[in-house]
């Protein structure tokens, strides 16, 4: 359950999920679900894709609903807990 990005990667990738703004953070029985503005769903559908490439141990799935674009996080066993530590900048 180790980040496989640079550190120059992780800045980056960090700063694009910075510019979605602060999100609806919800912690859920596996993992997290954050709502997003309708406007960042494809920028957020961009990152998801990508997270998913460096951190496997997750599923990162997004959907809609209503005005918000919605990121189900969600992970097994010990991963959960890493999954519910992710994106504190995040939150409101």
């Amino acid at each position: 359950m180790q980040c496989t990005l640079t550190p120059e990667e992780r800045s980056t990738r960090g700063k694009r999920w910075l510019a979605l703004d602060q999100a609806d953070v919800e912690e859920t029985w596996n993992g997290l679900r954050l709502g997003f503005p309708a406007s960042a769903e494809a920028e957020l559908r961009d990152l998801a894709r990508l997270e998913g490439e460096c951190c496997a141990f997750a599923s990162w799935d997004v959907t809609r609903d209503g005005d918000r674009a919605i990121l189900e996080l969600t992970a097994e066993g010990e991963a959960v807990t890493a999954v519910q530590s992710m994106f504190a900048s995040l939150r409101k």
